[in-house]
């Protein structure tokens, strides 16, 4: 249902408050506002400053670009929760909506509002060099000729659209990545300092501490960028896990095999086959495949964090399939080891260092998705959500989502970097039994596609022609084989479906379901110190698919598909030049877009990887904080969160279609928020101490492959010692550095890390207009997300309870429901130019937690003082007005018309113009501060007022 607005007939502020004459063109107005009297003497010397500060801006920007730059931004969400990655989910078209200014000229609204909000006469103007170029900033982000109520995304950003440009490497670019940019430029200046020379001994434990920390970072991003000796190990590094996987499973390459070139993993319909010279240099990758990806890896993390199921639903165990199986005894133990291996077995294998050393006997860890997945999350479903369970998920593939493997051009030219793959795995390292003795390798010392020479090392020749064929032919088997598994698995909907995903099994159960491997064996690999009584399933029916597939897959193509996802797991950690990395950069450009050939940025790419949180972002991390987040900046920014949370309360028992049982669980439920600001404490960010004990069992050196298998391992071992425990709130799911938020339905947690809490959301020194304008609707969004139509259905503590009533239930799905329309009414242009729109009912959840801005303005409000409420120089906008400005420049983005078309189609999240517009044009107090007439498009006649 939605609330008719009042009627706003009268300006706010006296017609002859000074507003700028509009230009002739209807479409355009000024909104910059003069003083009403004359001014005082004092007050043209503070305004001459203004003026002389203001030309000195273009000079201080200059010299302090990086400041300037990090006003950026993008949204919240990230893995395992109910926020997207910024990565990829918003979409925004750069083009805006088509205005008109309705009647004839309105004069600009003055300053409204009770003192120290809304009124400037009597403050005082900040002219350091901060405020000068947080003004400059501010006002080259505007576009004063766009009328604010008729659009104020553009009103408000149309400034930073027409002096941005899209990168050409990106089909997306805003406040958000550009913010990310900035922060890897400081990560970047952490990683390549220098030592100061001190001995490890000088100082203090936490000062020793830190040395040791930034040189194992720095030891770790340089072996990264040591490309020449990377390049000099070839393929060396893998092929221990390869002959690991032959071992276990048998060869995967047999050119003696009498029918070899007959047996194939034959689909059901020849059709369904005929892929093979589809591909040309002029495909393109589908957008909505792009946006699907995205999709696809968020909700496979959410499936696991986020089950919803009622407390009356009891463990299902499905009846078993009466489908042939012909996995035997013998299969289902070599497939067994072959699974714990991939997944996280470790081994000791002999292999050179360099040309005349030996690393010795190194043990070397392995992590790769083949055929199925686990997990160790939290269980909603459970009575102590915090309890860690294990989870079991379908697998990925070596394409992003399963709709890729029914595009015949991707399969074609998948197919051909399998074959590279596996033409450069096909090249063993002697086995111990046959290391002195070559003539025995013969059968499999074939020369591989890349390979200098045409002869295997016992010296005999290599028939080219017949080896080329016969690798064509098991990859395309391959590929078949991971095409099914796809098939096999649940479509991107279900996976968004918690209902859908929460499976639990006792384990004995489960264990005779999965015919084809030895549950308890495979568990014991991992050494677990508690064993799990029972397991969540994704997709039940996917387990059945497995068996059925598995029973009629030759046991070569079984050993290949291994191989391959080995090859495309580790191929970053080999050289750009190697066959391995030559052929999945190939696949990574194809799939993302860039032009063949193109350069690998390896300094990003070193940096992102030592950066990540399996790796050691956390290092990095705690130097980014003491850089960017330090003072009293954790204080205040938590200080915002809490306000807002205090207002939601206060306001619920107003919402009037909560009733009031509702609203008294729905206080308690935000009254137990657990808010996390900055950085985690487990490990303990702020502690130089605490975080080299936390990477004392990694060893870090000049072997950039080791370094990578050891990382992987240390993350794998930690995550099943969590198996059976209690979660630790200390923990975070994402490093202090990224530009991101989000919420955690079942720990009851938002989460906000240091390096979204930069400008354009948050500086210490803001004032509060701008930070509970900025970061405070990006915090109220995820308060927000708790009572949704997806968080509401936890309790306080995270259960999956029903505790709103019928009637309440009812009608927030009315509510809900009135959003979902306003923002279908939304559209962009298609490719036809003809309009399309945007799909409410999809980008519903994300709408409703937008709406949450309610919530910071009246944290604002509620304000009883304020010692950050310093005017800014040369900006004449009330308090009120800056809030909202400041609130939509988070949203400013550029994108290609096409991806802006694939993610209308397939993101949860509006674009991100209907974002801003659609908030704001939601809330009644945005209507009053900038004197919207009533029917204008920021100030409708009717309104949904969820909250």
């Amino acid at each position: 249902m939605s609330a008719p607005s009042d009627q706003e007939t009268a300006p706010l502020l006296d017609p002859t408050s000074g507003a700028v004459p509009a230009h002739s063109d209807s479409h355009h107005r000024s909104f910059l506002s003069g003083p009403s009297r004359g001014l005082t003497l004092l007050e043209k010397i503070l305004a001459a400053l203004a003026i002389l500060f203001l030309l000195l801006a273009a000079t201080f920007i200059g010299l302090f670009v990086g400041t300037n730059h990090q006003l950026g931004k993008e949204r919240h969400r990230g893995p395992v929760t109910v926020t997207a990655s910024p990565t990829g989910g918003h979409g925004v078209t750069s083009t805006v909506i088509a205005t008109s200014t309705v009647g004839k000229q309105r004069p600009f609204p003055g300053p409204t509002g009770k003192p120290g909000h809304g009124h400037h006469d009597h403050q005082e103007t900040c002219l350091t060099k901060e405020c000068v170029l947080l003004a400059s900033n501010i006002l080259t982000s505007l576009d004063e000729s766009v009328d604010p109520c008729q659009d104020f995304y553009s009103f408000a950003n149309g400034g930073w659209l027409k002096s941005h440009s899209l990168p050409a490497d990106r089909g997306v670019y805003g406040t958000f990545t550009e913010l990310q940019d900035e922060n890897r430029k400081v990560i970047l200046s952490i990683l390549e300092g220098k030592d100061d020379g001190k001995a490890a001994s000088d100082g203090s434990e936490e000062e020793r501490a830190e040395r040791a920390n930034l040189k194992k970072l720095r030891t770790g991003y340089a072996a990264c960028m040591d490309v020449d000796r990377i390049n000099a190990q070839g393929t060396d590094p893998i092929l221990p896990l390869i002959d690991e996987i032959k071992d276990i499973l048998g060869p995967f390459f047999l050119p003696t095999h009498p029918s070899f070139a007959a047996v194939g993993f034959a689909a059901q319909d020849p059709k369904d086959d005929d892929w093979e010279g589809t591909y040309t240099p002029a495909y393109r990758v589908p957008e909505e495949f792009k946006v699907h990806a995205e999709l696809v890896e968020e909700a496979r993390k959410r499936s696991a964090r986020a089950p919803m199921r009622s407390a009356s639903t009891e463990m299902r165990v499905e009846k078993r399939s009466d489908a042939p199986n012909d996995v035997g005894k013998r299969d289902t133990e070599a497939l067994t080891r072959a699974l714990a291996f991939a997944h996280s077995r470790t081994m000791e294998v002999r292999r050179k260092q360099s040309a005349d050393e030996y690393l010795g006997h190194a043990t070397l860890f392995v992590g790769v998705d083949a055929l199925l997945g686990f997990a160790i999350e939290g269980d909603a479903g459970g009575e102590d959500p915090q309890i860690q369970e294990l989870f079991m998920y379908q697998t990925s593939g070596g394409l992003p989502s399963k709709e890729y493997y029914e595009e015949k051009p991707i399969l074609d030219f998948y197919t051909s970097v399998v074959a590279e793959l596996l033409a450069a795995l096909a090249q063993p390292t002697p086995s111990k039994k046959h290391a002195d003795d070559s003539d025995d390798l013969e059968a499999e010392s074939w020369w591989p596609i890349g390979h200098k020479g045409g002869k295997s090392k016992s010296g005999k020749k290599i028939d080219k022609k017949k080896f080329v064929k016969q690798i064509k032919a098991l990859s395309k088997d391959v590929v078949r084989f991971e095409r099914e598994l796809m098939r096999a698995g649940a479509d991107i909907e279900d996976l968004f479906n918690p209902t859908f995903s929460y499976n639990p099994y006792p384990f004995n159960n489960l264990s005779k379901e999965l015919s084809f491997m030895d549950l308890p064996a495979y568990i014991s690999t991992f050494n677990t110190r508690n064993f799990p009584t029972k397991v969540v399933v994704t997709h039940p029916p996917y387990i059945h698919s497995v068996q059925k597939i598995l029973s009629r897959t030759p046991h070569h193509v079984l050993s290949a598909y291994f191989v391959t996802r080995f090859g495309l797991s580790y191929s970053t950690l080999l050289g750009p030049q190697t066959p391995v990395r030559l052929a999945t950069r190939r696949l990574q450009e194809l799939l993302q877009g860039l032009k063949p050939g193109t350069p690998e940025d390896r300094q990003m790419f070193c940096q992102a990887y030592v950066d990540s949180q399996s790796g050691l972002g956390f290092l990095g991390g705690k130097e980014f904080v003491d850089r960017k987040f330090a003072g009293d900046s954790k204080e205040k920014a938590a200080k915002v969160i809490y306000d807002i949370i205090g207002a939601f309360k206060a306001r619920l028992p107003s919402v009037p279609w909560m009733d009031k049982e509702s609203a008294k669980a729905a206080q308690g439920k935000a009254e137990t928020m657990l808010v996390k600001v900055g950085y985690p404490t487990s490990p303990n960010v702020s502690s130089a101490v605490a975080l080299e004990r936390y990477f004392a069992p990694l060893t870090i050196d000049r072997d950039f492959f080791a370094n990578g298998l050891r990382t992987r391992v240390l993350a794998e071992t930690r995550d099943w010692y969590r198996l059976g425990k209690q979660r630790d709130r200390g923990e975070w799911e994402m490093v202090p550095q990224l530009v991101n938020a989000y919420y955690s339905p079942p720990d009851g947690e938002i989460v906000f890390p240091a390096g979204i809490l930069q400008p354009p959301f948050f500086s210490a020194a803001w004032p509060d207009y701008l930070n509970y304008g900025a970061f405070g609707s990006v915090a109220a969004h995820e308060l927000s997300h708790a009572f949704d139509n997806t968080g509401a259905q936890y309790d306080e503590h995270g259960r999956l309870r029903d505790w709103w009533t019928n009637s309440t239930v009812k009608a927030f799905k009315e509510k809900a429901q009135c959003l979902a329309r306003q923002y279908s009414k939304y559209t962009i242009d298609g490719p036809d130019g003809k309009p399309v729109h945007v799909n409410g009912n999809l980008t519903n959840g994300e709408d409703l937690g937008d709406s949450g801005i309610t919530f910071s303005w009246s944290a604002w409000k509620n304000l009883t003082t304020s010692e950050q409420n310093l005017k800014l120089p040369g900006i004449k906008y009330t308090e009120e007005q800056l809030f909202f400005i400041s609130s939509s420049r988070v949203w400013a983005q550029l994108i290609k018309p096409e991806a802006a078309l694939a993610r209308i189609r397939t993101d949860p999240h509006s674009p991100n113009q209907f974002r801003s517009n659609g908030q704001l044009s939601g809330f009644k107090k945005f209507a009053e501060v900038f004197n919207c007439p009533a029917g204008s498009p920021m100030n409708p006649k009717q309104r949904c007022d969820v909250w």
